[in-house]
């Protein structure tokens, strides 16, 4: 992102780590603009916790892939608790689930140095 570090008190994304090539680079580059004080707040697709949803946000991946008219190429089986975890960095603030587990609301903070 074009901004120097520590630019902004939050940061909101909206559906769209589902789409990205490397949304755990996204992840951290929201995390280096955001003040040590501010917010990450996140919502997007996610696939659910329990297994039958999941199978089927798995299966509908595979079809959306060759479904981008309908899809807009947003992939149903994105983990992003799994993302931020794999960005580091964050502290989960609060998550919410919605749509049956298939959309997931998150605030992070960034981690501060211990």
């Amino acid at each position: 992102l074009p901004f120097g570090d520590a630019s902004f008190d939050a940061v909101v994304e909206t559906f769209s780590l589902c789409v990205l090539d490397d949304p755990i680079a996204a992840l951290r580059e929201m995390r280096r603009v955001v003040r040590p004080d501010g917010r990450v707040v996140l919502l997007d697709n996610s696939r659910p916790d329990d297994a039958l949803r999941g199978a089927l946000a798995d299966a509908t991946a595979l079809v959306g892939s060759r479904a981008d008219a309908v899809t807009k190429q947003c992939r149903a089986d994105v983990d992003v608790p799994r993302l931020v975890a794999a960005a580091g960095g964050f502290d989960v603030v609060a998550q919410e689930n919605f749509g049956g587990g298939f959309f997931k609301a998150l605030v992070l903070r960034p981690r501060r140095p211990e």
